[in-house]
């Protein structure tokens, strides 16, 4: 079995399932009643951008853990994971169930930001050009990336509520920290990740383009973003390495510490 093989038997079956189109259903609408709202408030477009942004990406682990939980769960009832563990390349079919989430979280964050990116436009209130929206998109698919293989391996170990309350912890703490008890530390935390990536490149646009930031602080705020996009990096690859390595470990018959 192949990486892509296995990618294109989860896409498999997942082609019946409610979750997927639901999960963009939802999107569309919550971004078409953000557009809405914006469109008769008077706020200045970077708050409207800001306040966006923090509420999608505060969002996304308690979606993430919601749509693992599902998963796990489906793979549970298959014969409590024999169709997953049983198998000699357990590691790709995991691999597989894994880079198929991440493919559709990136889809999900490109409808939200695309579309909403677009709405603001139409609206006359879009502050930003392209390059500042791509790197927003890729700071929310960065964000989230590393929850993925996180969330999978607690839903497959203790069962989809644990991973539903760790979505519903994570969310919590990524809206807390987007407020002062962040500042200075939030890159070290993973559910502060989602908000605060996309939120300081529109952040460092806004100053860039106004030009009455003070220069030390930005020089500080724009060190903490590159430690953040680092940071990303270094625990997408370490929630990678031990899903694979908790794949290894289990046997058929595995049971959940539920």
């Amino acid at each position: 079995m192949s990486l892509i093989g296995s990618i294109r038997a989860e896409a498999i079956r997942q082609r019946h399932s409610w979750f997927t189109p639901i999960l963009l259903v939802i999107t569309l609408v919550g971004v078409l009643l953000f557009l809405a709202y914006f469109a008769v408030t008077p706020y200045e477009p970077w708050y409207k951008v800001t306040g966006y942004l923090q509420v999608i990406g505060g969002i996304l682990p308690l979606v993430v853990g919601l749509v693992c939980g599902f998963i796990s769960e489906r793979e549970f009832r298959a014969g409590n994971y024999a169709a997953l563990l049983g198998l000699p390349s357990r590691r790709l079919a995991l691999a597989g169930i894994l880079t198929y989430l991440e493919l559709l979280y990136a889809l999900v964050c490109a409808v939200a930001v695309c579309l909403f990116a677009l709405g603001m436009d139409l609206l006359g209130q879009n502050p930003m050009g392209k390059d500042s929206w791509l790197l927003i998109l890729l700071g929310l698919v960065l964000g989230g990336a590393a929850l993925i293989p996180l969330t999978m391996v607690v839903a497959m170990a203790w069962g989809r509520h644990v991973c539903i309350l760790l979505g519903v912890f994570g969310s919590l703490m990524g809206f807390l920290l987007q407020t002062g008890l962040g500042d200075g530390i939030w890159w070290l935390l993973l559910p502060a990740l989602p908000s605060r990536l996309p939120v300081g490149v529109a952040a460092l646009v806004q100053a860039a383009q106004t030009g009455g930031t003070d220069q030390t602080a930005f020089a500080a705020y724009n060190i903490q973003q590159n430690l953040g996009w680092g940071m990303g990096i270094l625990l997408t690859c370490a929630s990678w390495v031990l899903a694979m390595i908790w794949v290894s470990a289990c046997r058929p018959g595995h049971e959940r510490n539920e």
